[in-house]
């Protein structure tokens, strides 16, 4: 029974302290941590896979501000899941381990089988981007090779210079690719359409001999308008 005259000042809500955050709130947060953090590190791993946007600064940029925003990510993520029992940390590290390497393995792959535009490294003659011939004559080309591919895939683009006297050589003009890579040679009209040139010496340079074919009072001004290595 009550004594009389005295009034409790002790409620259920002040003796139970602040409320308390919901676990699955607290788990859902750390997840959303995960998702981020995942997210942060393939962006920043993207700008070694697809390198055909901007320059090597941009890409450079680029990847340090992701991996910055991975690293901080990372920090919260040690923070959150720092009272974790053994399970549920087995199961992040796991799960961590696991995009991780696949990542590094996307990227090996994608580095090794990624095409490589090396049209600006092809040199025609001795050094030229162009050369103008007549029927029958030749010249070299020479492609570096930066990493090991399987093919060369080259364009070629002519231009006929007399065209403006009202005849047309290119339709009836070809070229003529000889060297170690074709050891029976091969026709090249000039269609647009690429030739495949197979790579065997993978450590050098692809060297190939040209001759152009046109009429006996035709000149050809022959360059490449595209040179991709790819495997």
């Amino acid at each position: 029974m009550p004594t009389p005259g005295f009034v409790s000042t002790t409620t259920p809500a002040a003796a139970s302290g602040p409320p308390q955050q919901p676990a699955g709130d607290g788990r859902s947060a750390r997840w959303w941590l995960v998702a981020a953090f995942l997210v942060a590190t393939l962006f920043g791993a993207s700008s070694y896979i697809w390198e055909d946007w901007g320059g090597p600064d941009e890409r450079t940029l680029y990847s340090t501000v992701s991996f910055g925003v991975a690293a901080v990510l990372l920090g919260m993520l040690a923070a959150a899941f720092s009272n974790l029992n053994g399970k549920e940390t087995a199961v992040v590290v796991v799960v961590l381990a696991v995009v991780c390497t696949t990542t590094a393995l996307t990227i090996a792959y994608c580095k090794i089988h990624q095409p490589i535009d090396v049209t600006d490294k092809v040199t025609l003659a001795k050094g030229e981007k162009a050369v103008m011939a007549a029927d029958g004559e030749g010249f070299d080309l020479s492609v570096p090779l930066p990493e090991d591919r399987d093919t060369l895939n080259l364009t070629f683009n002519g231009t006929d210079p007399d065209r403006v006297s009202g005849t047309n050589c290119l339709p009836r003009s070809s070229l003529r690719l000889t060297g170690a890579a074709l050891p029976h040679g091969k026709d090249i009209p000039f269609d647009g359409k690429a030739v495949t040139v197979p790579i065997s010496d993978r450590h050098n340079a692809i060297q190939l001999h040209i001759e152009l074919r046109t009429d006996h009072a035709c000149r050809i001004r022959v360059a490449v308008s595209r040179a991709v290595l790819e495997s």
